[in-house]
């Protein structure tokens, strides 16, 4: 659970009557929420930062803790977000444009855009074209300053750095992704890639802070978790999650992500040997190119 506030009294409730990872906080933050896009036709920024900080001491708080140090150390202008589209890389996405709305107010300096690295993808139906959509549409409605870079990763990267000055990269990794027992909230890049410092504001979030985060805040997120995916990679190595798998009438359907009942099943839908004739209708996000 993301937040523990103190002398407030929260009640929980599982959502569609089921149990579920994610839980939704009843506490007059739907009514906020519904301010923060009044605001702006988006999300207020800046409300979205004193709506979090108005919380206590929560997960989400050391989130923000962990991006107002990086501003402070790297400035907005030498640091991005890796944003592909997935669930993770759209929390770090709104935080971080949270911290820098923060950031502004303190310096009294007007916000810049949010920098965000973009990877098309590197082969035609590599990606859903759904997860594509989302990425361009965010870039617009939200006036981030995005470059979609192809090539390979490390290459992309070295690109982007000389392009823009760039110094550090907010990622969406957490804890349970591979290869990300030992990052901290700040790790630097590892050897043979280009010198960088990787922030990693939700490194120890857990399934259900992600989507209790997203929906608790209404944040926009790819309508493909709408439709059993959980954890998406490519079009030819992802399916819908078969723990969300449901029969009526003899009809198939699939659950919405954010009702998982076990964390641990978050990529059960991922694999390296299935084919796939066409692609279904999903996807997700985190790192630069890791899609959660």
């Amino acid at each position: 659970m993301i937040c523990c506030c103190t002398g407030t009294v929260l009640i929980s409730f599982y959502l569609l009557s089921t149990r579920s990872t994610s839980r939704t906080l009843v506490s007059g933050t739907a009514v906020l929420a519904t301010g923060l896009r009044d605001m702006s036709g988006g999300h207020d920024a800046l409300a979205l930062y004193d709506l979090i900080r108005s919380r206590g001491k929560c997960r989400l708080h050391r989130a923000l803790d962990t991006l107002d140090a990086a501003l402070r150390l790297y400035g907005p202008g030498r640091l991005a977000v890796a944003f592909n589209g997935g669930k993770d890389a759209t929390v770090v996405l709104h935080l971080t444009r949270a911290s820098i709305a923060h950031w502004a107010r303190e310096t009294d300096v007007p916000a810049p855009p949010v920098s965000c690295l973009y990877l098309p993808p590197g082969a035609p139906a590599t990606d859903f074209p759904e997860l594509v959509s989302f990425v361009r549409e965010t870039v617009q409605k939200f006036k981030l300053s995005a470059q979609e870079v192809p090539g390979g990763m490390k290459k992309a990267i070295g690109q982007f750095q000389a392009d823009r000055d760039l110094v550090s990269f907010v990622m969406g990794t957490r804890r349970n992704d591979p290869f990300a027992e030992d990052l901290e909230h700040f790790s630097p890049s590892s050897a043979g890639w280009p010198p960088f410092m990787r922030v990693n504001p939700i490194i120890e979030w857990e399934y259900g802070d992600v989507w209790q985060f997203l929906r608790d805040f209404e944040i926009p997120y790819c309508e493909l978790y709408d439709h059993g995916y959980t954890s998406i990679g490519s079009v030819q190595s992802t399916a819908p999650n078969p723990a969300l798998r449901v029969v009526e009438d003899e009809q198939v359907r699939y659950r919405p992500a954010w009702t998982l009942e076990d964390p641990a099943l978050e990529r059960a839908g991922r694999s390296t040997n299935f084919k796939k004739s066409a692609p279904p209708t999903a996807v997700n996000g985190t790192s630069v190119k890791k899609v959660d």
